[in-house]
Formats: structure tokens, sequence, C-alpha cells
């Protein structure tokens, strides 16, 4: 004889009143919170892009302060640093220096460094920061530095550091193919390190190996039909959106792939060296030139573990 669960009683009216309403106030509230993320996603133009990343970090005053300024290399930060680049005094240009938190530690350890940041308001924390004499970091994107370069080659470089996350505002791929290759000038012998958000899913249930999706995805689902072909593409005249577009805590970002970076990396003249793959580290990865000896790859690689 199966005896009955005594745990499991009829819900009251009012609990299942309560219970009903709640879940008709979840679904709304998703689906808003869908259409909330998905607008700004199909309205992205690099005027856009440029004007939501300057608001939201001048709104984050923790990249300011001095205990973030004097905070040191993050931990991948300082293992990419020790394998692969070269030591002091060694020359090095450093993209996307926010407050100073990056900088501040690489003077310490005896680089010399020419700093660039995007948000007036951070690379003018840094600067307030900076001793007499110490080049000061000037206020300008990626973008702009490419720009210059090729007007006029500047300095050339030891090794290159895209700051943390920085790489992940480099929305379009042309913007992208353009920094890499401006790298590649500006340090013919690498390396360069760079930090993103990964596009990588946290699991497949299939095991399928990770591919490039193309650079224009279709729409998935009537709301992205809708958002990104209708009102985009057709009403407001502006291209396919491109992979690994998307927007959360109110600016535009990448998602970045070791295939999609394989790629781009090769057609600017690079290759990997390493890519994190463990998910519990910050997603980062270190290109080199990619006539550099695979050797030298092997002999300057620790262990994952270290």
């Amino acid at each position: 004889m199966v005896r009955r669960d005594t745990s499991l009683r009829v819900a009251r009216p009012i609990q299942r009143a309560l219970f009903a309403g709640y879940l008709a106030g979840y679904r709304a509230l998703r689906n808003l919170l869908e259409v909330g993320a998905e607008l700004p996603t199909a309205l992205h133009c690099p005027a856009l892009e440029r004007l939501s990343l300057d608001g939201y970090y001048r709104t984050q005053r923790q990249y300011r302060d001095a205990q973030n300024q004097g905070a040191g290399l993050l931990r991948f930060e300082e293992r990419m640093l020790d394998r692969y680049f070269p030591a002091s005094p060694a020359r090095l240009l450093l993209h996307g220096a926010g407050g100073g938190r990056e900088l501040f530690a690489l003077l310490e350890r005896g680089y010399q460094l020419d700093a660039f940041e995007p948000v007036v308001e951070l690379a003018a924390a840094a600067n307030r920061r900076l001793r007499v004499g110490v080049p000061r970091v000037q206020s300008a994107s990626i973008q702009d530095w490419c720009a210059t370069r090729r007007m006029a080659p500047l300095c050339r470089y030891d090794g290159i550091i895209v700051g943390w996350a920085a790489w992940t505002h480099l929305i379009r791929q042309s913007d992208r193919l353009t920094a890499l290759r401006c790298f590649a000038d500006a340090c013919p012998r690498g390396p360069v390190l760079l930090s993103f958000f990964s596009g990588r899913k946290f699991f497949d249930e299939q095991e399928r190996n990770e591919e490039l999706p193309p650079l224009n995805p279709p729409p998935r689902g009537r709301l992205q039909g809708w958002t990104r072909v209708w009102l985009r593409q057709k009403i407001f005249q502006l291209p396919p959106l491109e992979r690994g577009t998307g927007w959360a805590r109110g600016f535009y970002y990448h998602y970045v792939t070791e295939p999609e970076l394989r790629e781009e990396a090769a057609q600017a003249g690079w290759r990997i060296g390493y890519y994190e793959r463990e998910a519990s580290r910050y997603p980062h990865a270190v290109l080199m030139p990619a006539g550099a000896s695979r050797e030298r790859i092997r002999l300057v690689r620790a262990s994952p573990s270290a």
C-alpha cells in the first residue's frame, strides 16, 4: 500500500492566488527586461556606444579612489606579466588605464609607460596621483590612438596591455582589426594582453566544439526580428548587428570567443599565445606575433595551476 506524503497538502486558496499573481508578474517582468536589453542593443551605433560608456564610467567612483588606485595588479595580470612580458625597464603601452590601478602597479615595477584612457574623469583621477616627471595619462580611446598613429607613427613598445575588460568595449570587428594592426606596428615583437567578457557557453550538453557564428547572425525569435530587422535596418537604416554585441548595466559590450579572437588575430599578424579557458578565472588572452617561435611561447608558459 502506498502512503501519501502528508507534506504535500493542498494549498489554501489565498496561497494559490498569491502564487498565481507572482507567476504572472514574474513573466511580465521577464518579458519587460528582455525588451529593455534588446531595444538598446538594436539601436547600437558608434555615437551611442561612446555616450553610454562615458556615462557609465562617470558614475563608477570606485575606479577613481585611492584604494582602487593602489590595489595592484589582478592575479591573472601578474601571471601573464611574469610569463610573457619582458622585465622592467621595458617600455609598455597601456590602453584603458582607468583610474590608474594597472598604471601605478606597473610603474612600481619599474616599467616605462605611455597610458591612454578614453573617459576624461578617470584619466584626470590617475593624473592627480602621478609623480612629477612621469608622462601623463592621455585621454583617448583605442580608436582615437589608432587614427593618430596611422597619420604619424609614434613610439615603439616592448609590450602592450589593454586594461581590465577594455577589449570588450570594441564592439565592431573593423575597430578590433584596426587596433590589432596598429598594435603590430607599435609592438612588432609582442606580447599583447587582452581581457574581456567571454561569449563561451558555461556548458553544452552535446559537448560540441565551439564554432564561430557568422559576423552578422540572423535574428532569433519574433522580438529580434522586429527590433533588429524592421526597427534597426529598415527604419533607422543601420547595418546588421555583429555577433557578440550586447547591452548590460547601461553600456554596450562585445562578447569574445576563442575562435573569433584566433581568426581576427591571424588577419592582423598575431596568434594566440595563451587563452584562459578556466571558468573560475577572468577571461583573458595573450597574443604573440605570428612569426614568433612556438618554442619561445612554450618556454614562457607556466603550469595553468600556477
